[in-house]
């Protein structure tokens, strides 16, 4: 949390105490809760960052316009294609996606290259990280390499959207 400059609470649930306690449906997932540590608003995966955001607006008090979409795939309706699932460890062969993240622990360098890119990651903490970003839904081949001090725990692909 420091890394990223977070000031606020943020849990932790190494464990998954708390994904079986609330029934927990999907990943990521967003829980708020009130100044009186009573559950607000959640919501299970990708999206609905609108909504996310006016949630937090009511909590704290503020009224205005929501910030615009970070990314062509956060924008309300856009038309997503359903990304590769998932891979444990340092993932390397087809996959499709709108981008690629690796999950990690430990210390190290990461590279990877996806056909015409190439990236190399060197890490100090745990974490997840992106290693590509596509304007759109992309098919491609992924290969990783670890070095031995750094486990990459999962290799994740989120949606992209559609090209027309």
């Amino acid at each position: 949390m420091a890394r990223l400059g977070i000031e606020y609470p943020v849990l932790i649930d190494s464990e998954f105490l708390l994904w079986q306690d609330y029934e927990n449906e999907g990943w990521p997932a967003r829980y708020l809760f009130d100044g009186r540590a009573r559950l607000f608003e959640y919501h299970f995966g990708e999206g609905s960052y609108e909504q996310t955001e006016r949630a937090i607006q009511e909590l704290v008090g503020v009224e205005r316009e929501p910030l615009e979409p970070l990314r062509p795939e956060d924008a309300p309706g856009a038309p997503l294609a359903r990304p590769t699932e998932d891979r444990d460890g340092a993932y390397s062969g087809p996959y499709e996606a709108g981008g690629v993240w690796l999950v990690t622990e430990g210390a190290g360098t990461v590279s990877a290259s996806s056909d015409d890119r190439t990236a190399t990651l060197a890490l100090t903490q745990p974490g997840a990280f992106p290693l590509f970003e596509h304007a759109a839904h992309t098919a491609a081949e992924l290969r990783v390499q670890a070095d031995p001090g750094l486990r990459v725990i999962a290799t994740c692909f989120t949606p992209g959207v559609i090209d027309a």
